[in-house]
C-alpha cells in the first residue's frame, strides 16, 4: 500500500496538516510537542480503525476534567448568585 496524500484536521495539537510523500520513506522530526506521535497515531488509526489505549485514557482524564471543570463552574455561579441577592437584601434563591 502506498500513501499518496495525507490531510490531518483538528487531532490532538494539529490543526491542519496536508503531508503528501515523495519518495518511499517519510521521516518526521521536531521538537517535543509539536505533532510528531499525532501524525503517527492518525496514520495508525487510518490504517486499523482503532484507537490506542493511551488515546482512550487521555480521552477519559479530559472528559472527567471538564466534568469537574462544569461542577465547579456551576458551584462558583450559585455563590455569585447567593452573595448579589445577599448585597442586595434578598434572600439566596
Amino acid at each position: 500500500m502506498k500513501l499518496l496524500e495525507l490531510e490531518i484536521k483538528n487531532i490532538r495539537g494539529i490543526k491542519s496538516i496536508n503531508i503528501t510523500p515523495q519518495r518511499e520513506n517519510v521521516v518526521v522530526f521536531g521538537p517535543n510537542g509539536t505533532g510528531k506521535s499525532a501524525i503517527v497515531d492518525s496514520i495508525d488509526f487510518l490504517l486499523t480503525g482503532k484507537i490506542s489505549e493511551e488515546e482512550k485514557r487521555k480521552y477519559e482524564e479530559a472528559k472527567t476534567l471538564r466534568a469537574k471543570y462544569r461542577k465547579l463552574l456551576s458551584q462558583v455561579k450559585k455563590q455569585i448568585r447567593f452573595l448579589r441577592s445577599s448585597l442586595r437584601g434578598k434572600e439566596a434563591v
